[in-house]
Formats: structure tokens, sequence, C-alpha cells
């Protein structure tokens, strides 16, 4: 084992150079990829290995100083220079790009930039968020990924006769799956762009990609109508990407709770290098969406949501896209989430001679089956378990409570509770002491919740 620093012009980068055997690579590549200290730096890493079967170089370099772009850009010119071409200096580097965004900050441009995301978040009111059944702590939770594989010859084919490209394929159906998810018409999530519109900077190596939002409501509307309105949506959010996404956060509030990628064709693997990635299994968002030459893949934090939940989400998109491209002239209120198999088997429970059910009301209903079992499990929560009888009881002692501080029949109260069992207690108190229940989030913004 031993280590070298190599030069390139006046500053050193150092490269670790090693021989180990092919068991003893696979333990140091566990190793390799880990968080960098950006106090001292360098915010990069390379290791030359040299095992009994090949040579290996292992790279890690940190966000701030190389994107996905730049990677395709080192990889191109290392191929190169393998083949004894030495890469060109850059004409425009990353201080020419930060000067030049520093201008525009002052520019038409940007406040053209900045109408463009005010008409899109002017109904904000949250970012849009898939309820965790998890109650796991955020940080203490690691990235796993679930992948539902696709046709994507078919779906790029449908894409080429219809004038979108598969982005926005799959983004419309991650869009209509997450309105199915979270039962609402108004959806808020967000897209990376690489940053490049400026051709100049094809060729520099920095960090160029901004996060953007993507708003859009679902409206009743025809499948081919809204394809092509998150087309346009993608197409011109892009082409907006110079506008920071910090000013986007701090003026609204946005949190990219839901990540879209588009992931097809972002590494460069025809270059004659063969090509594995290791990372971290930190997660960086809770809830990440990529269409990748796999399928459609979802990354997510562990802590937060269950393998089970994430696979029905990236099987529920792809259903949503096939359904679009052999239904587009239908409404959008046609699309099922599940896939033929799954409709065939629903379709084959036997449709048995309904009664009539014996209460109307729902906290009636819940009286009746408590009246019938008793013992059995009515809820599990995050605190505790409760019977019927158990979670009856409960109820009817916050009915009492609510109808002693006031509450009227025909009235209403807000739920403003965390997601425990004491919530559903208080919901039937409500409707047993003869009110309606709002349900509220304390998560949400004070604005929504005071109205």
């Amino acid at each position: 084992e031993f280590r070298r620093v190599l030069f390139r012009s006046h500053e050193g980068v150092e490269v670790t150079t090693l021989n180990m055997t092919t068991q003893e690579l696979e333990d140091y590549k566990r190793d390799f990829v880990h968080p960098f200290d950006l106090s001292k730096g360098p915010l990069y890493r390379f290791s030359i290995v040299n095992t009994d079967e090949d040579l290996y170089l292992l790279t890690d370099f940190h966000h701030l100083v190389l994107d996905g772009a730049s990677l395709n850009l080192f990889i191109e010119e290392l191929s190169r220079a393998l083949d004894g071409i030495m890469p060109a200096p850059e004409n425009y580097d990353y201080f020419n790009y930060a000067s030049d965004e520093k201008a525009f900050e002052q520019s038409e441009k940007f406040t053209e930039n900045q109408k463009f995301f005010a008409d899109m978040m002017k109904d904000f009111e949250t970012s849009t968020e898939i309820t965790a059944d998890l109650n796991g702590r955020e940080e203490n939770g690691i990235m796993k990924r679930v992948v539902s594989p696709f046709n994507f010859g078919k779906s790029e084919e449908f894409c080429r006769g219809h004038g979108i490209t598969p982005a926005a394929l799959y983004l419309a159906a991650l869009f209509y799956t997450v309105s199915r998810f979270v039962n609402d018409k108004n959806i808020y999530l967000s897209t990376i762009s690489n940053g490049r519109s400026d051709l100049r900077t094809a060729k520099t190596y920095g960090m160029f990609v901004n996060t953007l939002p993507l708003g859009i409501e679902i409206k009743d509307e025809n499948i081919c109508g809204f394809l092509k309105k998150c087309a346009s949506l993608l197409s011109d959010t892009i082409e907006h990407e110079k506008y920071p996404f910090a000013k986007i956060a701090s003026d609204y509030g946005f949190e990219p709770n839901i990540m879209y990628e588009y992931q097809i064709g972002v590494i460069n693997t025809n270059d004659g290098l063969e090509h594995k990635s290791l990372g971290l299994e930190l997660a960086k968002f809770k809830l990440s969406v990529h269409i990748e030459n796999e399928g459609v893949a979802v990354y997510y934090n562990d802590a937060l949501y269950s393998e089970e939940l994430m696979k029905t989400l990236s099987d529920s998109i792809n259903n949503a896209a096939d359904f679009m491209i052999e239904n587009e002239a239908a409404n959008i209120r046609t699309i099922t989430l599940l896939s033929p198999e799954e409709e065939k088997r629903i379709q084959s429970f036997g449709t048995s001679a309904s009664s009539e059910i014996p209460h109307k009301l729902l906290h009636r209903m819940f009286e009746y089956t408590a009246a019938k079992n008793p013992d059995k499990t009515a809820l599990i929560a995050s605190d505790k378990t409760l019977t019927f009888k158990e979670l009856n009881e409960e109820a009817n002692i916050t009915a009492h409570n609510l109808i002693q501080r006031g509450l009227k029949v025909h009235s209403s109260a807000v739920l403003l509770l965390p997601r425990r069992s004491f919530y559903f207690a208080a919901l039937f108190g409500v409707l047993k002491a003869g009110a309606a229940f709002i349900p509220c989030d304390p998560e949400y913004p004070a604005e929504r919740i005071n109205h």
C-alpha cells in the first residue's frame, strides 16, 4: 500500500493509490463514501486500486463542487485521457458563472422569472406530502429504494406521437397518483434542472443544478389535455431555471417533500468504461420519484415510510401512465391506479345480496360495532392500542366534556391534534355530542389553521 500526490497546473490533487485483493476492495468500497468535512476540504476523494483482477478508480465528490453533468464531463475526459487525448482548459469557469448570476439578479429577466413563480404559487398553502405510515424519527432513517418495471419503448413511442417527452408523461402520472393518495386537487412537488441552459457551461465543472417547484391544479379534463398541460408546465419551469430556489423557499415557505427526477440518459455509459455507483444510505429527501432505465423508482426514508406503501406508490404511478397511454381521450377521473390483474381480481369478487345499513350515522354505526365486538381491536396508534369498548368509552368521556364546555348540537369543532389515539376519541366524541368535526393538522401554516 502506498500514496502519492499528482499535480494538475499549480494546484495539488491528492490521489490515494492502493494494492489489494478483490475481497479487500469490496470492504474498502463500503467505507469509501462518507460525509465530507466542509470546514477542511478538499471536497473530493480519488483512489486508484489495483487488484489481482483489474484496475479501479474510486471517486467521490461533494455536490457543492460537482453535479451530474460535471460527472459526465469528468468521465468523458478521463476516457479520452486514457486514449492519450488531454482535456482542453475551461473557456468559461465557475467564477465566470457566479459573476453572471450576480448580474442576472439585477436584470429584467430576473423580474420576469419572479413573476412566473409568483403565478405558479398564487394558491400555494403547503408542499404536498404523503402521510407517513411509520412513526420513526426522520433523522434516523436511511434511504431505501423500490422499483416498478415498465415498457419504456411503449412510453417513448406514445410520447413521440403526441409531441411530449417521457419526462412529462411520468410527471403527469405522478401528479395524478399523488393527488389520489393525498385527496387534494392542488399538488406541489419539486424537480431539479441541470442549470446549464447557457451553452457556455457545457464543458464547465461545478454545481449548476437548481431545485424548482412544480405546482398544478388537477381539473375535470381529458387525459390528452392534462398531458399537454403537464408538458407545458415542465418546459416552462425549466425555462425559468435560473431563478434561485432559496428565494422561492423564503418567499413561500416551500419545502421539497416529494422530489421528481427524470434520470434516463443523465449518466453517460457509452465511454468504454465500466461504471458502478457507490452511495451513502442517508435519506436526502422524505420521498423522491426517479424515472430510470429499470422503471419507476421510489427512494424513501425508511423511518417514515414502509416498503409496502412505497411499492404501492411506484406501481400506481406506472399503472396511471399505462392507463394514460391506452386511454388518451378519456376523462382524467376514469384513471385507475390498479393493474389489469388487480382490476380482474376485484371484479371476480362475488356480489352477494346487500342488506340495509342498520345505522346511517357514523358514530351510531361505531357504537353498534362496539356493542357487538367490545374486545376486538379497534385502533392501533403510535401511542397505544384500543379495543372497541375502550375507544367508545374514551369517546363518551370526550362527548360529555365537550357538552359541558358549551358545544352545541349542529355546531362544529376543529380537531387540531397530532395523529395519536386521542384523535379518534375526539372525532367520535364530537359526533356523539351532535356536532360536526373539522380535521386540521397542527403542521399546517398558521394562515390556513386560522382560516
